[in-house]
């Protein structure tokens, strides 16, 4: 693990201390927790696990054309799906908002 302690000033002119840290990727599939103490305050920090049991396994014709999930040759840049198991991690993740797009246009 690699802490960084830095000192600087924020956006408000206030001299403050910034302490980061990064860590090893958790190979494990079980969750690891550490703690940090920086000026005797202490912090826990939890990684949940991040193997599986087994290697991912791309179904049998499982990678399909994205728009009609027709099987067969696929253009080159054209989306496509892949059906399977152990593709991605257990809880799955997705996108709850979106950057709020402007319902006019101005014009020169």
């Amino acid at each position: 693990m690699q802490l960084v302690a830095s000192f600087g000033v924020d956006h408000f002119g206030h001299n403050q201390w910034i302490v980061s840290f990064t860590g090893d990727a958790n190979t494990s599939m079980g969750s690891r927790t550490g703690t940090i103490t920086v000026a005797n305050q202490t912090f826990t920090v939890t990684q949940a696990g991040g193997a599986t049991t087994s290697a991912p396994s791309i179904s049998a014709g499982g990678i399909v054309n994205a728009l009609d999930y027709r099987a067969g040759g696929l253009a080159q840049g054209a989306f496509f799906t892949i059906f399977g198991s152990n593709l991605g991690p257990v809880v799955g993740q997705g996108v709850t908002a979106f950057p709020s797009v402007p319902t006019w246009v101005a014009l020169p």
